[in-house]
């Protein structure tokens, strides 16, 4: 894996990639399903190897959405969850008006959708930046 600073540059530029994204135009689409697909892998590496989400719960911060259960419940979305909602979703729809994306569950008994607001992912990483192991 990237030493932590390579890794957070990674996911700052993977991040803008997306933040620039306009839906309509297929290429881009497919840039930024990757840069999604990347951040998502990034952060849960990192995560492993220093409990940054739970850090971040600890002190009320780290939500970056919501999630919609099978029951219809919707409730936040925190950075470990949204890890695994990306990896394990079966397509992404671009919201780039409002800065969101919604991921579609492969298995809609357990969650139907999870909805990342681009603006908190964005704090999250910035944050993550300032944090020390």
């Amino acid at each position: 894996m990237h030493r932590k600073d390579e890794t957070l540059l990674l996911l700052q530029s993977n991040l803008e990639a997306i933040l620039d994204f306009n839906v309509g135009e297929v290429s881009h689409e497919v840039t930024a399903d990757r840069a999604l697909q990347e951040i998502g892998a990034l952060i849960r590496k990192l995560d492993d190897a220093e409990a940054i989400a739970a850090r971040l719960k600890q002190h009320g911060l780290g939500k970056v959405g919501s999630v919609t259960q099978g029951d219809g419940r919707s409730e936040p979305l925190y950075l470990r969850d949204m890890t695994n909602k990306v990896a394990h979703c079966s397509k992404f729809s671009w919201q780039t008006d409002a800065q969101r994306v919604e991921c579609t569950s492969r298995e809609p008994l357990r969650w139907k959708s999870a909805t990342i607001d681009l603006t908190l992912l964005k704090e999250v990483v910035q944050i993550m930046v300032t944090l020390q192991p």
